[in-house]
């Protein structure tokens, strides 16, 4: 039940393996949708109606820039989690 509180107060949940974890089900989420989106316009023109083919072109490009940004904020989550210092509090110099 912590790590739900966790993760709703944006607090650090997930370590280096459950990044990574979400990184294939992300991936694996994005290549469902893309292979049902195939095979929809496939079923629905068949394969010698080019012009609905090129339609699907620009369909890609949103998944891609997904997978950029998921990435890059996997890998920032990745430094931070990674840093060598540990967070602590500035002690009192007396």
């Amino acid at each position: 039940m912590n790590t739900l509180v966790d993760f709703f107060a944006l607090r650090p949940v997930f370590t280096r393996y459950g990044l990574r974890i979400i990184w294939f089900a992300f991936l694996l989420n994005l290549a469902i949708q893309i292979f049902s989106l195939a095979v929809g316009t496939y079923a629905m023109y068949g394969r010698l109606n080019i012009g609905q083919w090129l339609e699907f072109i620009p369909l890609l490009f949103s998944p891609l820039v997904q997978i950029a940004l998921v990435r890059v904020l996997l890998e920032v989550a990745a430094t931070i989690l990674l840093r060598s210092e540990p967070n602590h509090p500035i002690a009192n110099s007396n």
